[in-house]
């Protein structure tokens, strides 16, 4: 009993789940009651008098047993009225409901209105009067409420599938425990940082070019001075670049000579580890990538002419494609 009533009060809405219905059973319950031990004491005196000491049990019965009777007889119109008035608001409600929807699903399916509200519904042929009886209408509603409720859904996005990872395709067990870390991380604060962060992680190597140092330099200015660079992916060296800064770079992967550089003016090359540790909210810190087009396999992609796309040469020789588009004497030269 104890645990169905900490259920109650847990689930059902705390202590006002337990009261509930409270009016109702009192004001069918206390006339009961009340009736019966005024019932009680007034016949006591008859059959068990104050002066008798030692009265016998069969008087004891005989006065519970008239007392009891009694009240049952006098109260018995109250309960039977109690009940009706209770099922009337129940399926007053109920039989409201399925006409309500029935109304819905009659006009969204192009029958029309055939009534103009919910309590002409019963003017209407085939459906069930509200003046018949309790059970009647008991077993009308519930085969109402049974035919328009088994209905499926329609989704307009039905076995369609997110084309997006959730999860990196590698193997690689430090680059899953970097996923971990970061889906704690984007889970427990809400810095979008970290969910760039953990995107990237997720994607693939085509998709996480690598970042020069020249590159790094060009996208700090004055005011990103002392910020971390972050990259997800791999960091590279740029002879190009004569003269390298005091840079903090975190990244999933450093070139030798690219560490060395960093480290040897002063900077420092960290993991994503160890930047999760310094800023785990991504506070401080300049996040990068490189450039994707940048690929030699870009270069030939596009449909059709005029799209400047790169074509497939078997070689550069003297015999592959040098004539009409490549010679002054052979139409135009590109």
């Amino acid at each position: 009993m104890f645990t169905t009533m900490a259920m109650i009060y847990k689930n059902e809405g705390g202590t006002r789940a337990l009261y509930r219905g409270i009016t109702p059973t009192v004001a069918g319950v206390a006339p009961y009651v009340g009736l019966n031990f005024m019932t009680y004491e007034s016949v006591r005196k008859y059959l068990t008098p104050e002066g008798d000491k030692n009265p016998s049990s069969y008087r004891k019965l005989l006065a519970g047993a008239v007392s009891g009777a009694v009240a049952q007889t006098c109260t018995y119109p109250l309960s039977v009225l109690l009940f009706f008035e209770l099922n009337a608001v129940k399926l007053t409600f109920v039989l409201s409901d399925v006409l309500r929807r029935r109304f819905q699903i009659n006009t969204m399916s192009g029958m029309g209105y055939q009534y103009t509200s919910i309590w002409d519904a019963p003017k209407v042929k085939d459906q069930k009067p509200l003046a018949l009886s309790i059970r009647v209408r008991q077993q009308a509603i519930s085969r109402e409420v049974d035919q328009y409720t088994a209905m499926g859904i329609d989704l307009d996005r039905h076995h369609v599938r997110s084309s997006h990872r959730k999860a990196p395709k590698s193997d690689n067990v430090y680059l899953k425990v970097l996923v971990k870390l970061y889906r704690f991380l984007a889970r427990r604060t809400e810095s979008n940082f970290n969910k760039a962060v953990l995107r990237r992680l997720f994607m693939s190597r085509i998709n996480r070019p690598p970042v020069s140092l020249s590159r790094a330099v060009a996208n700090i200015s004055e005011a990103q001075k002392g910020k971390t660079v972050v990259v997800v992916g791999t960091v590279t060296d740029d002879n190009r670049l004569l003269t390298v800064p005091k840079l903090s770079i975190a990244a999933l992967r450093f070139t030798a000579t690219a560490r060395a550089r960093i480290e040897k003016a002063g900077g420092e090359t960290l993991t994503l580890d160890q930047l999760a540790l310094r800023a785990p909210t991504g506070a401080n810190t300049l996040l990068l990538r490189g450039p994707k087009n940048a690929r030699e396999a870009v270069k030939h992609f596009g449909f059709g002419p005029h799209t400047d796309k790169k074509p497939y040469v078997a070689s550069k020789g003297r015999k592959f494609e040098r004539a009409r588009g490549r010679r002054r004497s052979k139409g135009f030269k590109v």
